[in-house]
């Protein structure tokens, strides 16, 4: 993901920092790699949509639970009002699905969006 962040950084638009305590994701490498298309949709969906400046990405696991979350400073949506339906958001959900966890948007107009990814972990996996 780090990779990912610096990618965008260059383009000296959005800001993308990485928050993480973990060195390694306790993912298969398949899981690892539906895991990266995810995040880099969300993170796609921000640079497009969202005129967003600042871009999180927080990396958190406990309790056999991996959960990224990943934040924008941009203009959100109204998830009652919107025509975002589209395939992106789709391929996100289905993947998440995959793997046995969830994925919420929390968006607000003029605020931003959260996408929170939770994920179930096996530390034996690695």
């Amino acid at each position: 993901m780090n990779t990912e962040a610096d990618r965008i950084n260059t383009s000296r638009v959005v800001r993308t920092t990485v928050q993480s305590s973990e060195k390694y994701l306790p993912l298969t490498t398949e899981a690892q790699i539906m895991l990266f298309r995810i995040t880099q949709e969300a993170l796609q969906n921000c640079i497009k949509h969202a005129n967003a400046s600042e871009i999180k990405i927080i990396i958190t696991l406990g309790d056999g639970q991996l959960e990224i979350l990943i934040a924008d400073n941009g203009i959100g949506f109204d998830k009652n009002n919107s025509d975002r339906g589209g395939v992106g958001i789709l391929n996100m959900t289905r993947r998440t699905k995959l793997m046995g966890g969830t994925i919420v948007w929390d968006a607000l107009p003029d605020i931003g969006t959260k996408v929170s990814i939770r994920l179930p972990v096996n530390k034996s996996e690695i």
